[in-house]
């Protein structure tokens, strides 16, 4: 072999071979990442826009349930139902009930921001009402007008039977102000009696800015319908005279491809279990798929490139790992953008959270299961963490600006923190964090969070030149302790002056003022109007304990403290319409007390065994109305026992009651459910008519309530063991 050619071959070896080897690397590499790329932005894309329809319906969906559970209150209410009869609520003896319902109407709580207005109507009366309104019914064409509907569309409305009934969104006259609105209306009692309906205007706008992630641009649109597909609201995009798009049956949620008007369209939908609303986005397939077009743009031009280096690389082979590597690193970092997905904020349970605006701990499970929030722990904290961002005015950039910083923030939080349960925006340069904790001392908790939170401050630091001040409350063991924490974290930023990190249980106590924050102010008459003694108890031992002992307080401040304790005092017994409480002498007593800590803590001990009274007489009211409620129930069904239609839905729409707080109180107090106590009186009453009398078994079937002779005759059997004719002939 002449030495040209063996040159040439180590040549070939040398630079050609590997050529090959790094197109063919190319190739296959350029394959794979456009393949994997693509499938997994394609399925976060539709991930995101199910998400995006299922965060929007979740929030309506809770809010629909506060205003159902305020409106079943409300149409349960003694104080409201007893209007339907009243033929002039406008005269003298009647005037202090207007008054008195007003007031209640107070406790009602319609104050979320889907809510624009209320009027309860009472046909009978001629009566409107709400919280603000006292007027005639005739008058309420100068309250509420629907521009869009007939003349006589009000009196029409008012003049039927509504169960939960949703209209179109549309123009409304409130006051004499325009909104866009959905009516809801829902009647008192049930069709064969109901003189009154509670009509509620929920905010379209707001409705519709839950869905503001949706891109809808470029020719798509948006609807919501009900359970008859009706549409309830939609955006201004569908096109004229087009049809609701048809989806597939069987299916809550999901998303397909179509073609609408010769064009390709994305069609995402999610179905609520609570109402069955239908939540539908119709988006152009170039919108929807506007990232995994440009990855693919992307991925071509890093191949070309690719391609031409791998062309270039027979002379440089040795340096063609570089790109290779840099590529995979990419695509492995674009990969992991695509898998982080932002948890959904509950907000409304963690704003009532911090508040501390529960009554038990008992409404703090039940609200976790339905907002599927996990705060599983034996120990809890709350910290506060403010961005320092120094700005001479808030603007749209500084909001973008702040938004941004608190994303990076929570992102680093949770890479650090392992105990973290969740992280609310309460401010926009504050986030709370929420943790929960397993068993351990709570030096070892305190040290734990502090180390974590240094760390965090320093990785924003180092990373990103961001300065924050963390503040860190203290560590308690029961949920119902959580809005504490918070009030704690608040104190201890406000006074964390140029620290980055200070903890509540490092601060100074502060001598110079008394202790009796909100959040203990409303948890003290959450208990009482509860009836919760024990928590009530802890609560007033607490404020002891903080007040007398751990702070040496002058005479004068703790007098203030007294004071207010009067008036929270005061402001319950006013509340629950007690009128039994002296506290005008509690009051003088205050006033007029020896200036020393002993008369003082003696009034003290007054003013809590007021507190008691009132919490004990708070719980007896409770069970009494609740026994003579079951007791009146159980006297109704004896009475009618032999209609086919009885169920608990019929005696909870007699009795103006939930059907769930029916049937569980059945239970507790009755010892069977509903169901076992209507079969039993049933039975008893059958063995009578087959002793005693000579009807036939259809007949005393049909005689107790009983539709199907088959039901029957299994009921009978699996109650006695026997047939009814086998227990007839015994008896004879």
């Amino acid at each position: 072999m002449k030495w040209s050619d063996m040159k040439g071959s180590r040549l070939a070896i040398r630079y050609v071979i590997p050529s090959c080897i790094i197109l063919i690397s190319a190739v296959l590499i350029g394959y794979i990442v456009y393949d994997r790329t693509s499938r997994v932005l394609q399925e976060e894309v539709e991930k995101a826009n199910v998400s995006l329809l299922e965060q929007g319906m979740t929030v309506l969906d809770n809010r629909m349930k506060e205003t159902d559970l305020i409106i079943n209150r409300m149409t349960g209410d003694e104080r409201l139902t007893r209007f339907q009869q009243i033929q002039d609520p406008f005269s003298t003896a009647n005037l202090y009930k207007i008054i008195e319902t007003r007031e209640q109407l107070k406790n009602y709580n319609f104050y979320n921001s889907f809510i624009l207005q209320y009027y309860i109507v009472f046909k009978n009366s001629q009566l409107l009402l709400n919280d603000n309104v006292t007027a005639r019914l005739a008058d309420i064409h100068n309250r509420l007008a629907f521009p869009e509907q007939s003349g006589n569309f009000i009196d029409h409305l008012i003049n039927q039977y509504h169960y939960r009934k949703i209209m179109p969104a549309q123009s409304v006259l409130i006051e004499g102000q325009s909104q866009t609105a959905l009516p809801y209306i829902h009647s008192f009692g049930f069709p064969s009696f109901s003189h009154a309906s509670v009509i509620v205007l929920l905010d379209y706008e707001e409705i519709r800015s839950l869905f503001q992630g949706i891109n809808i641009s470029n020719g798509g649109w948006a609807y919501i319908t009900d359970g008859q597909g009706n549409i309830i609201g939609q955006s201004s995009g569908r096109p004229v005279g087009q049809p609701l798009v048809a989806l597939p049956e069987g299916q809550s949620r999901g998303i397909f491809k179509t073609r609408i008007n010769a064009a390709d369209n994305v069609v995402t939908w999610v179905t609520s279990s609570y109402n069955g609303w239908k939540y539908v986005a119709v988006q152009p397939a170039a919108v929807v798929l506007e990232k995994l077009n440009y990855i693919q743009r992307i991925t071509f031009f890093i191949f070309l490139v690719f391609l031409l280096v791998g062309l270039a690389a027979a002379f440089l082979a040795w340096r063609n790992s570089k790109p290779v590597q840099a590529l995979i690193a990419a695509s492995a970092e674009l990969e992991g953008r695509f898998e982080q997905q932002l948890p959904f904020v509950r907000s409304a349970f963690f704003e009532r959270l911090l508040r501390g605006d529960f009554h038990s701990l008992d409404d703090i499970r039940t609200l976790m299961k339905h907002a599927q929030v996990n705060l599983d722990g034996d120990w809890f904290a709350v910290a506060i963490v403010y961005v320092r961002e120094d700005y001479p005015e808030l603007n749209e950039k500084v909001l973008e600006l702040l938004a941004r910083h608190k994303y990076v923030v929570s992102e680093a939080i949770s890479r650090r923190l392992q105990y973290v349960r969740h992280i609310h925006d309460i401010d926009d340069d504050k986030l709370a964090i929420l943790m929960a904790f397993d068993p351990l001392d709570r030096a070892d908790v305190a040290a734990s969070v502090s180390l974590h939170l240094a760390a965090v401050q320093e990785d924003l630091q180092r990373e990103y030149h961001m300065t924050t001040v963390c503040s860190v409350g203290g560590i308690h063991q029961q949920a119902m302790d959580i809005s504490r924490s918070y009030h704690e974290a608040e104190q201890a930023l406000v006074r964390s002056n140029e620290n980055m990190l200070v903890r509540f249980d490092q601060l100074g106590r502060d001598d110079s003022n008394y202790y009796y924050p909100d959040n203990i102010e409303l948890r003290l008459a959450n208990c009482v109007k509860s009836g919760d003694e024990s928590q009530l108890e802890q609560l007033l031992g607490e404020l002891h304990q903080a007040n007398f002992a751990d702070r040496n307080l002058p005479v004068l401040m703790l007098k203030l403290w007294l004071f207010d304790m009067w008036a929270t005092l005061m402001k319950l017994n006013e509340q629950m319409a007690l009128g039994e409480l002296n506290t005008q002498d509690l009051l003088s007593s205050i006033y007029k007390s020896i200036e020393t800590r002993e008369k003082l803590e003696s009034i003290f001990r007054e003013i809590s065994q007021s507190f008691l009274s009132i919490c004990r007489l708070a719980g007896e009211r409770k069970k009494g109305r609740k026994s003579q409620l079951l007791q009146d129930i159980r006297t109704w069904i004896e009475q009618n026992y032999m209609l086919p239609e009885l169920s608990v839905m019929m005696v909870a729409d007699k009795f103006n009651v939930s059907e769930a707080y029916l049937s569980r109180s059945f239970r507790e107090q009755a010892g069977v459910t509903f169901f076992e106590y209507l079969e039993q009186l049933r039975l008893e009453r059958t063995k009578q008519l087959l002793s005693d009398s000579r009807l036939s078994i259809g007949d005393i079937a049909a005689a107790v309530g009983y539709n199907s002779l088959n039901t029957f005759g299994r009921a009978f059997k699996r109650a006695t063991g026997i047939s009814a004719m086998e227990y007839r002939e015994l008896q004879r």
